[in-house]
């Protein structure tokens, strides 16, 4: 469970144990693990638990807010893209509109 710790939960973890919680990941793990080999209290163990939860469910809204995230993105462009081509026959529609209105025109000079 320890292994699967982020950096901030192994600090937590390590801070718990009143042991040094600076370093990197692999030292703070070893330092973790060995401390964790040597025995816990059951309140560390629930601590232990209770940050491998935070960290799966850290990971799956880290993962569910990328999809969101890319999703509205995706309904964003096809917006715009609609937008755009709302504009374009808008633009169409004012061009033929004066067209036939210099076609009148010219009709009514003939």
């Amino acid at each position: 469970m320890v292994a699967s710790f982020h950096i901030p939960e192994l600090q937590i973890l390590l801070g718990l144990l009143k042991l040094n919680k600076y370093g990197r990941k692999a030292e703070l793990l070893q330092r973790a693990q060995a401390a964790l080999s040597r025995g816990v209290n059951r309140q560390i163990q629930e601590e232990i638990r209770e940050l491998y939860r935070y960290g799966i469910l850290n990971c799956a809204n880290t993962c569910h807010t990328w999809w969101l995230l890319k999703l509205q993105n995706y309904r964003l462009l096809t917006t715009v893209k609609r937008l755009q081509i709302s504009y374009l026959v808008l633009t169409l529609q004012i061009v033929e509109y004066f067209i036939q209105v210099k076609n009148q025109d010219n009709k009514k000079v003939d």
